[in-house]
């Protein structure tokens, strides 16, 4: 009897090593190509790491308007956008090729769920949450083309589309107007002041949670060589370190932006608006005399923004009614450990 143990006790052992073979969890690294060809190659890439770059909050100040006299919709719709210079390996953040022209851009549907103090002044926040799926929802990344101009705010769709993803879980995040605002400063302090007739309040906030839960739904193998077996399709893209502020030091305030995107920026023409609409008022892309006040004549606001993004990707799975590869192979050795076992018994017997 304790021979039949020992093997009995060795099928399990074998099974478990198969098992820890091909888990399941097991994923190899992907090699990004900024070219779309094996001229360059990023190995054990994770993401991008954008540079700072432009969010217009589509109606914001009038949703906020609206959530404090209780009436009248509370939505918005943020639309971003950055160019990228940077990716994300397991050792670093190496930069990409200065002519490789990579940018993102995202759309998404926003409320404001909560208000303290007057819209504008300063100690004030202004909490919002992401609507999924929303009106407007997407994430995308373009290569080629040409870079995006953030004074201008084009270029930022052009060339090829590699990467596209949608919302899939809703987030929250506060902006608040810290004690040492400035309600008239210059918006643009970035190198020199290119919207002299636009001021604005400072603002700050960490939209970390927003759109932690986005799927991917398209990409290019030319750019994304992944193991055989392997996908994007289905993989959870996370964003992280998404901050938010004004004035704009780090960038220029955009001129223009992708509003007329719903659920793709994908032949879309950049619209006039926000700084670049100077400090006109009664536009629902205009973001007023000075941004970020409050003012009901001015309904949007303009921020710098800078974030980044990673995903993984994931197995294929097999056809409804097909094992999985793994599956097969632990079925296959636990039969083998069977008849071994019944080989065994009957020599005991006899």
């Amino acid at each position: 009897m304790k021979s039949g143990r020992f093997l009995q006790t060795g099928v399990l052992l074998t099974l478990t090593g198969v098992a820890l073979a091909f888990g399941t969890s097991a994923r190899a690294d992907i090699v990004f190509q900024p070219f779309g060809n094996n001229t360059t190659q990023i190995a054990n890439f994770a993401g991008f790491d954008p540079a700072p770059g432009n969010v217009l909050n589509v109606g914001v100040q009038t949703a906020a308007n609206n959530f404090v006299s209780g009436s009248g919709s509370t939505q918005f719709t943020g639309y971003g956008q950055a160019n990228v210079f940077s990716a994300i390996v397991t050792s670093g953040n190496p930069n990409l090729p200065a002519n490789a022209n990579v940018k993102f851009v995202f759309g998404i549907t926003e409320n404001v769920n909560g208000i303290s103090g007057p819209i504008g002044s300063t100690g004030s926040t202004v909490s919002v949450n992401s609507v999924i799926p929303g009106t407007v929802n997407y994430v995308q990344v373009f290569a080629g083309g040409s870079q995006g101009d953030n004074k201008l705010g084009t270029g930022f769709n052009s060339g090829n589309l590699i990467l596209s993803a949608h919302f899939v879980t809703p987030g929250s995040f506060t902006i608040q107007v810290p004690s040492n605002n400035n309600p008239n400063q210059p918006l643009d302090q970035f190198v020199l002041d290119d919207y002299p007739n636009n001021k604005t309040v400072s603002q700050t906030g960490d939209a970390a949670t927003v759109g932690k839960g986005a799927v991917i739904d398209f990409y290019d193998p030319n750019y994304f060589v992944l193991p055989a077996g392997q996908t994007l399709i289905g993989s959870a893209l996370n964003f992280g370190n998404i901050g938010i502020a004004t004035p704009f030091t780090s960038v220029d305030p955009s001129a223009a932006f992708l509003t007329s995107s719903l659920l793709t920026a994908v032949g879309a023409s950049p619209t006039t608006a926000g700084a670049g609409l100077g400090a006109a008022t009664g536009s629902l892309l205009d973001i007023g005399p000075v941004n970020g006040n409050g003012n009901p004549n001015a309904p949007s606001v303009q921020d710098q923004q800078d974030a980044n993004f990673t995903f993984l990707p994931t197995v294929i799975p097999p056809p409804p009614g097909v094992p999985e590869p793994a599956t097969l192979l632990l079925l296959g050795a636990g039969l083998s450990g069977l008849g071994l076992a019944r080989r065994f018994v009957r020599r005991k017997k006899a």
